[in-house]
């Protein structure tokens, strides 16, 4: 019997350190807006008419005038919302909408169209109007989809992972390949694609990673603190770049003045699926099957209220695989017919003694395990300046076999396919 091995002093590692400091697109990308006009119920063009947008999470507000046409724009929003934005001009009865959501797909635009109050001069009110006589409606910056903080919370996302929540669009699809789901956008190939965390590029740049990430292995940050996700397509405004197929954009969530937090813990392992294997004799013999365990924590709030927040996130994940080969001989579930376990303990042996190097024993579980850490502050200084800093830690280990066909090694020779990465904004 011809043997062939595989001998390494120690497991060959793969893994990447990446520190990035980044300043990320100030556009829709990570921020959205409102706009819109407010005219009389006539037509006629409001000009200094007053819009005020609040964003009741932080009780910050922007205000500003329309211009000569009665058109207004603010820009730079915090996605999400409730958002309450209200028009107001003297000598006319005020508009206010509430319960506005903001997506990173295109500005909210609004039609306001104020009614001249009484004729005894009264001081004038504003009264709460529907999004409908409002004229609210959205402004995509091209085709796309935005997927919001309810769709993140209540789908079912078994790997909290934002690919599954993309896949609702039906222009996107996943293509299994090498246990690992590509992103396909409108049949197109995934290197085509690009990847941002808060503007900030994370994605697969070089086709390494068994991901469409920066990544090796997993999403790069805790899921829980994901805010939205949007894919786009062929947006049309210039400051979308670095793609040809779509853009997965991710937006974080940022605190408030109320504490948020959550916390979550997952279980999986071989005692909840079947653990034998029947060979072709008709004999039975267990195997090493997998193990999936996750759990993570977020919380959120106030350092000032009204001007200083806080965010962070933090989550681990242990999905161990099973590993069930092994020599002729050795009861493993998938023995290799070309090597009996005498021949394997006999090479060890020689190694050892022999030339100083431990070959390793044969593994049971392969690890891969992840741990990522998010942190963020948001300052609102003036009614026209925040200030927005980010910071995201990957720390993650996969051990793979690095064997070829008819070779056979001890746990020294796998491969750690790992990553650690730093990224600020």
């Amino acid at each position: 019997m011809k043997l062939k091995y595989l001998l390494a002093a120690s497991v060959i590692s793969l893994s990447a350190t990446t520190a990035m400091v980044a300043a990320p697109a100030a556009a829709q990308q990570i921020t959205s807006g409102v706009e819109g006009r407010v005219v009389s119920s006539d037509g006629m063009e409001l000009a200094g008419a007053v819009v005020t947008v609040t964003d009741t999470r932080t009780n910050t507000s922007r205000t500003l005038q329309t211009g000569a046409d009665g058109s207004f724009r603010v820009g730079s929003l915090v996605t999400g919302g409730p958002y309450t934005i209200t028009a107001e001009a003297p000598g006319f009865e005020g508009q206010s909408v509430e319960e506005q959501f903001l997506t990173v797909s295109g500005n909210l635009s609004f039609d306001f169209e104020l009614t001249p109050a009484d004729a005894s001069g009264a001081t004038m009110n504003t009264i709460v109007v529907t999004a409908s006589r409002a004229g609210v409606s959205q402004l995509a910056v091209g085709p796309g989809t935005a997927f919001g903080q309810q769709t993140l919370e209540s789908f079912p996302s078994i790997t909290r992972d934002v690919r599954d929540i993309i896949r609702l669009d039906p222009r996107v699809s996943l293509e299994r390949s090498n246990d690992v789901d590509r992103i396909s956008c409108l049949g197109g190939n995934d290197r085509a694609n690009t990847f941002t965390v808060d503007g900030i590029v994370q994605s697969d740049v070089f086709g390494l990673n068994g991901t469409p990430f920066a990544s090796r292995n997993s999403l790069p940050l805790p899921f829980d603190v994901i805010r939205e996700t949007s894919v786009e397509f062929a947006p049309f405004d210039v400051e979308y770049s670095d793609f040809t197929g779509c853009l997965v954009n991710v937006v974080t969530k940022s605190g408030e003045n109320e504490f948020h937090g959550s916390a979550f813990y997952t279980y999986f392992d071989g005692g909840m699926q079947a653990d034998t294997v029947e060979l072709a004799d008709g004999t039975t013999r267990d195997f090493n099957a997998g193990r999936e365990e996750r759990w993570g924590v977020t919380l959120g709030g106030p350092i000032i209220p009204d001007r200083l927040f806080f965010y962070a996130g933090y989550e681990e994940t242990d999905l161990g695989d099973g590993f069930n080969s092994g020599p002729f001989g050795s009861g493993a579930a998938d023995e290799e017919d070309f090597v009996t376990q005498a021949q394997f303990d006999r090479f060890a042996q020689i190694a050892r003694d022999v030339y100083g190097q431990d070959i390793g024993g044969i593994p049971t579980q392969l690890a891969q395990k992840d741990v990522r850490y998010f942190g963020r502050l948001d300052a609102y200084i003036t009614d026209d300046h925040r200030l927005e800093a980010t910071y995201q830690r990957l720390e993650e280990t996969n051990i793979e076999e690095d064997n070829g066909s008819n070779n056979f090694s001890g746990l020294n020779s796998f491969e750690d396919e790992g990553t650690m990465s730093d990224y600020y904004s």
